[in-house]
C-alpha cells in the first residue's frame, strides 16, 4: 500500500476529515485528537497493512506507524491543510 493509499484508509478509520480536531506526530506515532471517539473503528485501523498498532487514549488516538511515521504525518498534514498540532 503506498502512503497516500494508507492515509486515505487512515482517515476512513478516523471517522473521515470532519472528525478530526487536531493532529500532532513524533518519530513512531500520529496522534490525532477526534471530535467523536464513537465514530473511530479502531478494529479497522488495526488491521490497515502498514499500521503497528492503535492506543486510545481518551478522545485521541495514537497510530504507531514506525520508521514511516514522518512521511504519512506530512501526506496528513498537505491533505488536511494543517500545520503539525494544529487544523
Amino acid at each position: 500500500m503506498n502512503t497516500s493509499d494508507l492515509t486515505v484508509s487512515i482517515l476512513e478509520g478516523l471517522g473521515g476529515i470532519e472528525n478530526i480536531q487536531s493532529m500532532s506526530n513524533c518519530k513512531t506515532r500520529i496522534r490525532v485528537e477526534v471530535n467523536d471517539i464513537e465514530k473511530v473503528n479502531q478494529a479497522d485501523l488495526k488491521l490497515i497493512y502498514g499500521i503497528i498498532g492503535v492506543v486510545p487514549f481518551g478522545s485521541q488516538i495514537q497510530i504507531i506507524l514506525g520508521q514511516k511515521t514522518e512521511e504519512i504525518a506530512e501526506v496528513f498534514f498537505n491533505k488536511l491543510k494543517i500545520k503539525n498540532g494544529n487544523k
